[in-house]
């Protein structure tokens, strides 16, 4: 699900948030651990979604950031795994500790990502 965050310099920026379904509480949890062994399937879906958002969104900002540290370095695995096909498409930048977006460099740790389609 993308969710509007707001727009800042004529961009708008949208969190990208996706999780399990609770039967109980009635909403999406992001915090549920399934270990259906489906995760990378789970990821390459939700990276097809953001491919296709940016498509109709060209003006968006994507921001990735995991509920929890783990799946926050999940991501960054992820994207440092599929880089060299991400980097065609989207330009990255990474949040630091510090709060500082710069540009994505493999082998630093960060705290979130910002995508966005190149044109």
């Amino acid at each position: 699900m993308y969710s509007y965050l707001g727009t800042d310099n004529g961009w708008n920026y949208y969190n990208l948030g996706f999780g399990d379904f609770d039967p109980l509480e009635k909403k999406i949890s992001d915090l549920t651990v399934s270990n259906n062994l489906d995760r990378d399937k789970i990821l390459a879906t939700v990276a097809a979604t953001a491919l296709e958002f940016s498509k109709w969104h060209p003006s968006c900002k994507i921001v990735i950031k995991g509920s929890t540290p783990a799946r926050t370095r999940l991501y960054q695995m992820k994207i440092c795994s599929h880089y060299s096909n991400i980097i065609e498409l989207f330009d990255i930048q990474g949040l630091t500790k510090e709060g500082e977006l710069v540009p994505f460099r493999e082998g630093e740790n960060f705290d979130g990502f910002i995508i966005e389609r190149k044109s």
